[in-house]
């Protein structure tokens, strides 16, 4: 059928064009997994391929991502072993904050293996291993579980390192984890805080605290002696609210000063973009400034 068939040329060039199609023999547009699993190997394709998107959802195949979860199951490994393949895992107890990134991801991950949602399952991992890894973590009462945890997603993975820890039989033998709700309980909070409108720094603080323990810790922190305040005393009628019960705005806010009496349009403009960096404010319409009226 092709026997005369020639490649059209545009000035001496072959143009190659592209579309998205389904995979299929006739459009000659199917990708081979062995080539994958050569060079990545196949717990890589397996979690990549869940990492596209929904399950019941076509998805574009692009292989630009693939390194990336590669890289995600070389630095999964490297939480067990050294440089030398040597196993680092301590007995020692762990922290709060390890338990409560251990226990989150369990949530996570078992809500969505029950929804099929696998590739938020795989988002959950790498959030995960970026806060182990931040906490240094080496300790097996948290990590061990979590090879259970991502045995169905990289199952030759975790069977080598179930091995590695001294277990006699396979890790889909293993009891699957179950999280627990005590230490998922939300006993501090970030706070942004914000000089004039600008954000300034974060500061984590217990939930317990009143305002007046927050606003005194914000302005003892060093992070707070930018030009607005460094080397000053807090003029008189400098405010600091707490904004509270609004989720869009739970945050520290360090207002201009407000003046006393009557306040004119302008001066209202003014505290508006120390809020919300408006340049003039619209009562009607915003919430935050609507906690200030004349």
């Amino acid at each position: 059928e092709y026997a005369d068939a020639e490649f059209v040329l545009e000035d001496g060039k072959y143009v190659c064009g592209w579309a998205i199609e389904k995979m299929s023999k006739s459009m000659y547009n199917v990708v081979n997994p062995d080539h994958i699993v050569r060079d990545y190997g196949a717990d890589t394709l397996r979690m990549y391929e869940m990492f596209l998107g929904p399950l019941e959802q076509s998805k574009p195949w692009d292989t630009n991502g693939i390194d990336g979860v590669h890289k995600f199951l070389r630095r999964f490994w490297r939480l067990f072993f050294d440089r030398d393949g040597k196993l680092i895992l301590t007995d020692e107890k762990p922290t709060a904050g390890e338990l409560k990134t251990l226990h989150k991801t369990i949530r996570k991950v078992t809500e969505d293996i029950e929804n099929f949602s696998f590739n938020t399952s795989v988002s959950a991992f790498m959030i995960c291993l970026n806060e182990l890894s931040n906490q240094k973590c080496a300790k097996r009462a948290v990590l061990e579980p979590l090879v259970v945890l991502i045995a169905p997603f990289a199952p030759h993975l975790a069977e080598e390192v179930w091995e590695q820890l001294g277990h006699g039989t396979s890790v889909f033998d293993a009891r699957f984890p179950e999280y627990d709700e005590k230490y998922l309980v939300e006993d501090s909070f970030e706070y942004p805080v914000s000089f004039n409108g600008k954000m300034r720094f974060k500061k984590e603080l217990s939930l317990s605290l009143s305002p007046k323990e927050v606003e005194a810790a914000v302005l003892a922190d060093p992070a707070a002696a930018v030009k607005e305040v460094s080397g000053k005393e807090i003029p008189a009628g400098f405010k600091i609210k707490i904004l509270e019960n609004d989720p869009a705005y739970d945050a520290t806010f360090v207002l201009p000063p407000l003046v006393s009496g009557n306040i004119s349009d302008r001066e209202l403009d003014e505290v508006a973009a120390g809020i919300c960096g408006m340049q003039t404010c619209a009562m009607d319409a915003c919430g935050v400034a609507g906690n200030y009226s004349k």
